[in-house]
């Protein structure tokens, strides 16, 4: 009887595997002695390090069942079936380098998928058949590149592996080709496979840069430190400062912010403290916060000595150049106390220039501030921004007219 090809291939790699034990090949830790690697085992080589770093299954003499795996340039999909159970994860992964020094390491989540993944999982594969096709070596037609992504394929059990990568499939013109593609988008659209990296992309700290694929990197700076001259008319000398930090596993961002300022001669002082948190339940298009402040002032007016405080809690959005706010503002004078509507306004034309403005509606009088800041386009190594900052407020029917200067370090 005539042995059919795919025996006496088999054969003649049995062969060849013989030859290596015997000669001293080396023979990749990730196999069994007793497998036969075929098809694209250059690429596969590239696979390995990946698979002992997300401790995926090793295929060692022990191993008995089947085993498929595909992978991009930041996920993997792991199938195993054995006689006593059939189990699927994914991993996301992504390189992280710092900005310092520019060492990378690997960042990665590893979950198990559910039975309905799995389940699906096998089916597209049972539809689709990408164990039948060749690699991409072995298709004429297959054009290659640099840019763009590679998948690989993998299909091993106790005796064989067959590895297979492909470059770009959505840019070849070929059956095989088409064939893919229709397996790829199938399968991010039932597992949701890109969902589940933007969740773990969403997760990761907001720290140096990270590798996205082959050519996209996304960098985090560091938020910078604003410092700078805020003074009135009435209150000549002061300072303001800045900070924002990202909170509660990056989803929310707070800012803080301070001013001191105060006269020598007449001994005024104005001090705020505010604190202001975004991204509370709008985190898109249109973002959310929550701001609350408090101000302690003495001032002279009609030559008498005023103590004044506010207790202030807003709650408002941003959406585009747009900015509105809504709360309570809470100012004890002396031994009186009144709560007013407090109401804030933003709008921002162009990136160099935006105009607010700020009131305190009480029963008796309305006190209020109005101002703009000025963006001058600046960016170096010291100074990454600065803002000038001109304004006006009326309070206890006392008019000021103030300045800031802000820079960004």
């Amino acid at each position: 009887m005539r042995k059919s090809a795919s025996s006496y291939i088999l054969s003649v790699l049995q062969k060849i595997s013989l030859l290596c034990l015997i000669f001293g090949c080396k023979v990749s830790p990730s196999f069994s002695q007793n497998q036969i690697l075929i098809g694209d085992s250059v690429s596969y080589e590239r696979f390995i390090p990946l698979i002992k770093h997300f401790k995926l299954t090793s295929l060692q003499d022990t191993f008995r069942g089947e085993l498929f795996r595909y992978g991009d340039q930041n996920q993997i999909i792991e199938l195993v079936k054995t006689d006593v159970k059939t189990e699927a994860r994914l991993v996301n992964y992504i390189h992280h380098y710092k900005r310092k020094n520019y060492k990378s390491n690997l960042v990665y989540s590893k979950i198990n998928l559910s039975i309905k993944d799995v389940e699906m999982l096998e089916y597209l594969l049972h539809k689709y058949r990408i164990d039948t096709l060749p690699s991409q070596k072995d298709i004429k037609t297959w054009q290659r590149g640099a840019d763009g992504a590679t998948y690989t394929f993998e299909f091993s059990n106790s005796k064989q592996t067959k590895i297979a990568s492909y470059w770009s499939p959505e840019s070849q013109h070929s059956a095989e080709a088409q064939q893919l593609r229709d397996f790829i988008n199938q399968l991010d659209d039932s597992l949701g496979l890109t969902s589940h990296f933007d969740q773990f992309k969403q997760s990761l700290p907001h720290k140096g840069c990270y590798l996205i694929g082959n050519m996209m990197t996304i960098c985090y700076h560091r938020s910078p430190l604003y410092i700078g001259y805020s003074a009135t008319n009435t209150s000549p000398i002061g300072y303001s400062l800045s900070k924002g930090f990202p909170v509660f596993q990056n989803k929310n961002y707070l800012m803080l912010h301070a001013h001191h300022r105060f006269s020598k001669q007449q001994k005024n002082y104005d001090i705020l403290l505010e604190a202001h948190l975004s991204k509370l339940l709008l985190k898109q298009k249109t973002v959310d916060f929550l701001a609350t402040g408090y101000r302690k002032r003495k001032l002279e007016i009609d030559s008498g000595t005023v103590h004044a405080q506010n207790l202030q809690l807003m709650y408002g959005v941003s959406y585009k150049k747009i900015t509105l706010g809504l709360g309570a503002d809470h100012l004890t004078v002396a031994l009186d106390k009144i709560l007013g509507v407090r109401i804030h306004g933003t709008y921002q034309p162009w990136k160099f220039l935006n105009v607010y403005g700020k009131t305190s509606i009480f029963n008796s009088r309305t006190d209020y501030e109005l101002g703009m800041n000025i963006y001058p386009n600046i960016n170096n190594f010291f100074v990454k921004n600065i803002a000038i900052e001109l304004f006006t407020e009326r309070f206890l029917k006392q008019q000021q007219y103030g300045v800031g200067l802000t820079f960004g370090l």
